[in-house]
């Protein structure tokens, strides 16, 4: 039998920097009104057939980027706005990196080493896969050349090598069954009766002419005896206080697929068919043994391969693989792939089997236009495209992972997404050439958030980068993970995950950044001053000139998002979503824009007026 292994996911770290020129800035400031100054400006210049970038929110104003080529039209439309600059002759530099937030503090490192370059930065944007820093044209390419001294690119995946690994399954061989993979998650494995359904979809298929192939996630959801998280809490009950080894985790928590592979392929024997399971491992997922967060770098499916010949069904454990050291580890060491990592795991196996169909079970009976528990009536989408799964699995919506998207994108193989209980159409996932126009695809939001802003009034313009400097090398060193930075005249923010804002606190609340011999010592504070702060504060004063970086806290947050595709681009998107937010009365504490969608920062208690709002306005 002859196999070639195929490789998949990209290599970690930066993938590429690119510059692009030809931009403005527009920056308003000292708005009397924020909200009402901003959205009359956004209203000037929508309703001049504009269309407007990276939008950011300042304390006291806002700033965005256009099409140099407008600024002539941006300047009649805000003339009666107060307050406004064209900065004009500014270049984009785009640092790119698949599933950048991924990679734990390298959104931190990327914005730590564009600032140790001297360069001034008017702006900042960030998204799933890219972080953009908005500066002058003259300065553009210098800063691209020492971001990729400073922080380096990847190497793509190679085309090809002594041991024939290809970018493409059909360079390897032709496909001699219609192989179907078919995945199903923790719910529609969770009961004997979902097992029995599920297993019955699969014996329909193959009674359709297909081989069926299966992936399987752990039993059930939080709670249930075998679930992910429950095999979590048995290490962290024994002390919340000692963090569990890395390694031993990916052992402990694979034993849940491992279980629900064995027990469905068993269902599955017993009405009546062969069935056979397979570890990833044994299943040919190798991966890069990132343990808890693993790649998959190649897979080779003689395995699967021969049970199907032998007429058997394979059920593959998602959410794992072997990684072999470059000495040969006997037997190598078992990793998962995080969270969503079955989905990942069926897109692979259906690239290298050249599956005809990649099938993810769930709960829903496809992707919603919104989360059905907020928006009950959101309708089902029948057909997306890839990038557009991508974009609203990255904000938030758990129906697909989007590294499996991205796979099935890469080798295109179709990618549906069902409800194991029932029997409607579902999804359809394809490639944006076979669903071409201009349209809102749904509201998502992710992630429970809180926004900090670093105000920079009280430090002395040299010493302003140092700061800036420290903190995010600081954030990158600790490997927090950022969302909506931003960057202005008057300091500095960004939003972090609820469950990483703790340890953020401890280690910058207090913070102590000295400047040259002789120079004021800055100390930071979050919030109300703690009674360390104001110990530190006493003994720093008697040694220097002390000077606090106040830090603004805003706990209780989230990320709303509009995905769309082509949509955004259109003339008054961004301003229509904050009018129709500020008709409700929902703060937007910040903003981050794509080519895809456009994400406000709103308090959590808004959360499902904002969803619904949204839908509703929009969907």
């Amino acid at each position: 039998m002859s196999t070639v292994e195929t490789a998949f996911e990209r290599p970690r770290g930066i993938s590429g920097i690119e510059v692009r020129h030809g931009f403005a800035q527009v920056v308003l400031t000292g708005l009397a009104n924020p909200d009402a100054d901003r959205l009359h400006a956004l209203t000037q210049v929508a309703s001049a057939g504009l269309s407007i970038d990276f939008v950011k929110l300042t304390p006291d104003g806002m700033a965005f980027v256009i099409d140099e080529t407008q600024s002539s039209l941006v300047e009649t439309a805000l003339e009666s706005s107060v307050n406004w600059t064209i900065q004009g002759k500014r270049s984009i530099v785009m640092v790119s990196a698949v599933n950048i937030r991924d990679e734990e503090g390298l959104i931190s490192k990327v914005v730590a080493a564009a600032i140790s370059c001297g360069v001034a930065l008017d702006h900042i944007g960030d998204m799933h896969d890219r972080v953009l820093l908005v500066t002058g044209t003259a300065e553009a390419e210098t800063l691209a050349a020492e971001l990729g001294t400073r922080i380096g690119t990847v190497a793509a995946a190679p085309q090809a090598n002594q041991r024939g690994l290809v970018t493409s399954p059909a360079e390897a061989r032709s496909p001699s069954s219609k192989i179907k993979v078919m995945k199903f998650g923790g719910t529609s494995v969770q009961t004997p009766e979902a097992r029995i359904r599920s297993a019955l979809k699969v014996v329909s298929a193959k009674e359709q002419g297909f081989q069926p192939v299966v992936v399987v996630s752990a039993i059930g959801r939080r709670g249930e005896p075998y679930a992910t998280d429950t095999l979590l809490s048995m290490l962290r009950e024994i002390d919340p206080n000692v963090a569990p080894d890395a390694r031993e985790v990916d052992l402990l928590i694979a034993c849940g697929e491992i279980l629900s592979s064995v027990i469905f392929a068993h269902t599955l024997k017993t009405l009546g068919h062969s069935a056979m399971a397979f570890r990833g491992g044994q299943a040919g997922i190798r991966t890069d043994g990132v343990f808890g967060n693993a790649r998959i770098v190649g897979l080779n499916p003689v395995a699967l391969l021969r049970a199907v010949e032998d007429k058997q069904i394979p059920v593959v454990c998602g959410f794992q693989g072997v990684y072999v050291s470059g000495n040969g580890m006997p037997g190598g060491e078992l990793t998962t792939l995080g969270r969503g990592g079955s989905d990942t795991t069926a897109s692979a196996v259906g690239a290298a089997l050249q599956a005809v169909a990649v099938e993810i079970f769930t709960d829903v009976s496809g992707i919603k236009a919104a989360d059905p528990d907020f928006v009950p009536e959101a309708s089902t989408l029948h057909t997306v495209t890839y990038d557009e799964v991508a974009e609203i699995a990255h904000l938030g919506a758990k129906v697909v992972h989007p590294r499996a998207a991205e796979i099935a994108m890469k080798f295109d193989i179709p990618l549906w997404v069902k409800s194991t209980f029932s029997d409607d159409k579902g999804t359809e996932i394809v490639q944006k050439e076979q669903f071409p126009g201009r349209r809102v695809t749904g509201v998502t939001h992710t992630g429970k958030l809180v926004y900090l802003q670093f105000r920079m009034e009280s430090a002395d313009e040299s010493h302003r980068q140092l700061i800036e400097e420290h903190l995010y090398d600081t954030l990158a060193q600790f490997n927090v993970n950022l969302y909506m930075v931003n960057i202005s005249p008057s300091g500095t923010g960004f939003a972090v995950s609820r469950d990483q804002y703790p340890h953020v606190k401890d280690v910058f609340d207090g913070l102590v950044v000295p400047t040259m011999a002789n120079g004021p010592i800055y100390l930071l504070q979050i919030g109300a001053a703690s009674a360390e702060v104001e110990t530190q504060a006493k003994m720093l004063e008697q040694v220097a000139e002390l000077r606090r970086i106040y830090v603004d806290l805003t706990e209780g947050c989230t990320m709303v998002s509009l995905v769309g595709h082509e949509y955004m681009q259109q003339a008054g998107v961004f301003r229509s979503v904050l009018g129709v937010l500020r008709t409700a009365h929902i703060p937007i504490l910040q903003t981050t824009d794509s080519d895809y969608s456009l994400s406000c920062l709103v308090p959590e208690s808004e959360l499902h007026r904002a969803v619904k709002i949204l839908h509703d306005e929009f969907c």
